[in-house]
């Protein structure tokens, strides 16, 4: 009789922590956004064009700070040729800052409801071919099979919620960036 009792408060027991977790809040839902970043290399004008769209999921779309920063580091195995450059390898370029764009000092912008996500462009041409002459400073020999050596960041931001996302070197994306780990996927984390 005690054996059945005790099952009786075990099965009573285990029953109000199944409802009792069923009733636990529910994870919040974030404000905004964003896709992976998309690249664009623009040969001609040896700069690469970063974009990324937002989304409002509350139905009330109010402004954000978007943010892109570059950061010069390998995104490649150090040494690792780039294909399309004969006697690249690659490097950390020192000399690849976008003159100071996103590097020194990250782009910031405010954008209002209704307007438009603001891209990133990192200009990466060398010194004899920039516009005007030496304002960049690249070095296409520290190349590798992801470009220049860098990662693009971009934060996106509301009152509430933050979401972020990342791209490597300088090519231009594909529909397999996220899957070959050259774009991530976007992140989005409560601020507070």
């Amino acid at each position: 009789m005690r054996t059945v009792a005790a099952l009786a408060i075990l099965a009573t027991g285990a029953a109000l922590l199944a409802a009792t977790g069923a009733a636990a809040p529910a994870a919040p839902h974030p404000s905004i956004s964003i896709g992976p970043i998309d690249a664009d290399f623009m040969p001609a004008q040896r700069q690469t064009y970063y974009s990324v769209q937002r989304f409002h999921l509350n139905g009330k779309p109010e402004a954000v700070t978007v943010t892109w920063t570059l950061k010069l580091e390998l995104v490649d195995k150090a040494g690792a040729p780039d294909p399309a450059t004969p006697g690249s390898g690659a490097a950390v370029d020192l000399g690849c800052t976008n003159a100071g764009v996103g590097t020194n000092e990250p782009q910031k912008a405010t954008v209002e409801r209704g307007h438009q996500t603001p891209a990133f462009i990192w200009h990466h041409p060398d010194a004899v071919a920039s516009i005007p002459p030496g304002k960049y400073h690249c070095d296409h020999a520290d190349m590798g099979p992801h470009g220049h050596q860098g990662l693009i960041t971009v934060v996106v931001a509301d009152k509430e919620w933050e979401c972020t996302a990342t791209f490597k070197g300088t090519e231009s994306s594909t529909a397999n960036s996220v899957k070959n780990g050259t774009a991530s996927e976007p992140k989005c984390s409560k601020i507070g």
